[in-house]
């Protein structure tokens, strides 16, 4: 399958900056398929480990490349994955049942690596699981949560403030990186072939834990936004918490209606020594690329390296 041009101009800019990177897959039996990853290292030895569990709709590499350019300058490797019925290049299904386990897996396979400290960032639904992940004892210097939900219900209301992502000057800056029509994200049936979500579903009469074969199923257009919300309900975030020990930043957009800053602040007030950062006139799309959060990230890492 063709590779987007933006992967193309990412890679060539590290090949530029003397940067590596490598493509892997690694097996999730849970999940019915294997796993594409990437791992991108900076021309001088890593100082740190970063791994980074994309939002749903999403895939390992959209839309953090500017992300992750600013990791790479400060010296940090980047292990990116696709989650669980995600990617053009995975094979697996997406269900409440093995979500969980996904950055748990992704985790596993870093550590498999030469050892270097791990840090782990979650975006959205990625970062519920990142949160979840860390709550069950991930082996991580530091956390990471970009508008990370403890409950999803988005309504038109919540949508159609997300459509003002396109008028905001940050969506037209990464033009540069993801081009005019790259850089529209994925919403129900829109850009699914390049962004795809395989819902899995249990044969009847089976229960829906365990690592048995899953039939994928065409879905309706939506109907990963109800799975995907019942898998955050089931992480029962809110109620653990405050049982978090490691390092945590929070980043939210203060102008975010599919995950409010309330949620933020509720986190903040639950996670212990938590930092909340609350950017000016982000939505839930462009809090990544407003000016500022990527160095912000960055230094929050590096001080705990």
């Amino acid at each position: 399958m063709r590779s987007p041009a933006y992967q193309k101009r990412f890679l060539a800019w590290l090949d530029a900056a003397g940067m590596q990177h490598e493509s892997c897959h690694y097996q999730r039996p849970e999940a019915a398929g294997e796993v594409q990853a990437y791992v991108f290292t900076p021309a001088l030895p890593p100082r740190g480990r970063v791994v980074y569990a994309h939002a749903t709709g999403n895939d390992a590499l959209f839309p953090q490349l500017s992300l992750f350019r600013t990791l790479l300058e400060a010296g940090l490797e980047v292990f990116t994955f696709d989650l669980d019925g995600h990617g053009r290049q995975s094979t697996t299904e997406l269900t409440e049942a093995n979500a969980r386990s996904s950055v748990a897996a992704a985790l596993a396979e870093a550590h498999s690596r030469p050892p270097l400290p791990t840090h782990l960032i979650g975006q959205s639904l990625g970062g519920a699981l990142a949160l979840a992940a860390a709550l069950d004892g991930a082996a991580i210097c530091s956390l990471t949560l970009v508008s990370a939900p403890l409950a999803l219900a988005p309504g038109p209301s919540a949508l159609a403030t997300e459509l003002t992502s396109a008028l905001k000057p940050a969506f037209y800056r990464e033009m540069s990186t993801y081009g005019i029509f790259g850089i529209v994200p994925a919403m129900g049936p829109v850009k699914r072939q390049a962004y795809p979500v395989r819902l899995g579903t249990t044969p009847a009469g089976t229960a829906a834990a365990g690592p048995q074969r899953r039939s994928s199923t065409p879905a309706p257009a939506f109907a990963y936004v109800d799975v995907v919300a019942r898998l955050v309900a089931g992480l029962d975030l809110a109620a653990r918490a405050h049982l978090l020990t490691v390092p945590t930043q929070l980043v939210y957009g203060d102008r975010d209606r599919i995950v409010p800053m309330s949620q933020a602040q509720e986190l903040a007030r639950l996670i212990p020594h938590a930092a909340l950062a609350l950017v000016p006139g982000a939505t839930h799309y462009t809090t990544l690329f407003e000016r500022g959060v990527a160095s912000h990230v960055a230094a929050f890492i590096g001080e705990h390296s």
